[in-house]
């Protein structure tokens, strides 16, 4: 029960206080694990995958994707460490298990490839995108999950 006091005291939480009261043990508990993720640089991007990319560049007018398939089984080799895949007409969208393996593929993209954490868009077979699209799908992605 120490380590508890502790706890409320430093957040400025007498043993009256609403905080105890309201958050008891389970919210202590629940700061504790958050601290405990921010400090081990958990970061809720990596949670992110090509159907939630999907999803949102659906919702917007002006990124088309048409003719989706989930390519995974064909596109994730040992070339292509990828975790999955979908492809459309526009793009192709990978998702890594690491940043390092993200980035490495979107190298050997160049001006084709878009790296955004985890994630990885290929323009290279795409057909009906200009360039600016490209930039649009990209500034989309950058901006999904930002608040980890």
């Amino acid at each position: 029960m120490a380590k508890l006091s502790t706890i409320n005291e430093s957040l400025g939480a007498s043993a009256s206080s609403p905080l105890k009261r309201i958050c008891g043990r389970a919210g202590v508990v629940c700061i504790a694990l958050s601290v405990t993720l921010m400090l081990s640089g958990c970061d809720s991007r990596s949670a992110m995958t090509p159907e939630n990319v999907l999803e949102a560049f659906e919702a917007q007018p002006n990124l088309p994707v048409s003719n989706v398939k989930d390519v995974t089984q064909t596109e994730c080799t040992d070339e292509v460490p990828c975790v999955s895949a979908l492809a459309a007409d526009e793009l192709s969208i990978y998702k890594f298990s690491s940043q390092d393996d993200a980035k490495a593929f979107a190298d050997t993209l160049g001006t084709d490839g878009y790296q955004s954490d985890w994630i990885v868009l290929n323009f290279e077979h795409a057909t009906g995108a200009e360039e600016s699209d490209n930039l649009r799908y990209g500034a989309l992605i950058d901006a999904m999950w930002t608040d980890s």
